[in-house]
């Protein structure tokens, strides 16, 4: 399988390559459809090749292209039963800041910025409670259920990749700690989790792909805290 970023999104989204069952991870792909499609095209693929699309959560910035997506590809909407909610009302509340300046941006985007977190309302297709194993489409890899940043966050995993949304942040030099989660203490245990999964490469929902090393450093600091 090939994993391909796809730039510019107002966050990352991620292409697995697997022939007519490959597989995207979140839609922030807003107002680039037609990148999107020579995207496909260059890489030998249909629009319906893409069997699913994974979403880690349903934040606005990962959510805004997905109806334009499906309606494109036909791919199934997997997302976990906490977020099914928002994709159907288009709209998804800012999670809490971890940081002082993320906490003022929480607040300004919760009480002055109206609409920040509207998109267009899409109906999942798949609602997930637990795991899922994805043999049954096509694909040897499962969906894990990772809380923390929002309550219905989830992850990707095939063989020693993990797609992990807003889960882990690859933008800061010595952390991956977000600056919004919703529960520290559940997303330190989904950080577990994910190193729990043998996974070796992490691909975040913002900034560089991230190695186990940084994960384990990460963990120790906070426990330690």
């Amino acid at each position: 399988m090939n994993i391909l970023p796809i730039h510019p999104a107002k966050c990352n989204t991620w292409l697995v390559v697997n022939g007519d069952h490959s597989i995207l991870v979140d839609a922030g792909y807003s107002g680039k459809i037609n990148d999107f499609q020579h995207l496909l095209v260059e890489n030998g693929l249909k629009p319906r090749d893409i069997k699913l699309i994974v979403m880690t959560h349903s934040h606005f910035d990962h959510a805004c292209g997905l109806k334009k997506i499906k309606e494109l590809t036909g791919g199934k909407v997997v997302v976990n039963e906490n977020e099914a909610g928002f994709l159907n009302d288009g709209f998804c509340p800012i999670p809490k800041g971890t940081r002082w300046y993320s906490g003022i941006l929480s607040w300004l985007g919760t009480n002055l910025i109206y609409g920040i977190g509207k998109y267009p309302a899409v109906k999942p297709d798949i609602i997930l409670k637990i795991k899922l194993d994805l043999k049954r489409y096509g694909t040897e890899g499962y969906i894990l259920p990772t809380p923390g940043h929002t309550a219905g966050s989830q992850c990707l995993i095939i063989g020693e990749n993990a797609f992990v949304g807003d889960t882990m942040f690859g933008i800061f030099r010595n952390t991956v700690f977000p600056p919004f989660a919703n529960n520290i203490q559940a997303l330190q245990k989904s950080w577990q989790v994910l190193l729990d999964t043998g996974c070796k490469k992490f691909y975040p929902g913002h900034g560089k792909r991230i190695d186990r090393e940084k994960i384990l450093m990460s963990l120790q600091r906070k426990m330690k805290k």
